[in-house]
């Protein structure tokens, strides 16, 4: 007699390959993790795009787009820990407005009795986006470093782009270019927004980088 074969689930053999090494380090540039960029520490905000990251100088508070694999993982403490301004680097108002908006962001953070999203905003005169973008950065920098302006920006209403976000725009097309003169507006502008938001200053629009990128290619030193 025929002995019937029992069909049986095949066996599973774990996978050997490795992964790429690239891949492996990106999942550790979370957003508030700290690390050395030739020899300076840095802050991570957001991820760019697969290859760059967001990062905000320690040393004095710049903000820079660079390429994740010039990133060297701090070790220890340091890697956590975060600068913290004085209220002699701010005027009165601003200071204790950021003070403000800490205690409330705490009293929502810890689901405290009538501390939600629309009462603290409208306790802060703020819109829910723009209470979440503060939430979220303070998620990131556990520090009152996330309710102060980074520099001093143009007044409320003004068509001009933040000093920051102007000078990231400039870094980055710079950048762009000494790689490829081929680079267009739709590669740009997409990194672009993501950086404004993570500093939560206004994103530059189409037209803006549009303009600046033509000026940029008038500049054959910047050309490859």
């Amino acid at each position: 007699m025929k002995r019937r074969s029992i069909d049986r689930e095949p066996r599973f053999e774990p996978s050997t390959r490795e992964l790429p090494k690239r891949a492996a380090r990106i999942i550790g540039y979370q957003p508030g993790s700290r690390w050395r960029l030739d020899g300076a520490v840095v802050t991570v905000l957001a991820a760019m795009s697969v290859e760059r990251v967001l990062v905000r100088h320690a040393s004095d508070a710049r903000t820079e787009i660079v390429m994740a694999s010039r990133l060297v993982p701090i070790e220890g403490a340091e890697a956590t820990g975060h600068r913290q301004r004085s209220a002699a680097d701010y005027a009165p108002s601003v200071w204790f407005r950021a003070l403000e908006e800490q205690v409330q962001v705490k009293r929502l953070l810890a689901r405290q009795p009538g501390a939600t999203t629309a009462r603290v905003a409208r306790a802060l005169k703020l819109s829910e986006r723009q209470l979440r973008r503060k939430v979220c950065r303070y998620t990131e920098l556990t520090t009152l470093d996330a309710f102060l302006p980074l520099r001093p920006g143009p007044v409320p209403g003004s068509t001009h782009l933040h000093p920051e976000l102007e000078r990231l725009i400039h870094e980055e097309i710079v950048h762009s270019l000494s790689i490829s003169a081929d680079i267009g507006v739709d590669d740009l502008l997409p990194i672009l927004i993501e950086a404004a938001k993570a500093l939560d200053l206004r994103p530059p629009s189409r037209a803006t980088v549009s303009r600046r990128l033509r000026q940029a290619r008038r500049r054959t030193d910047l050309l490859p």
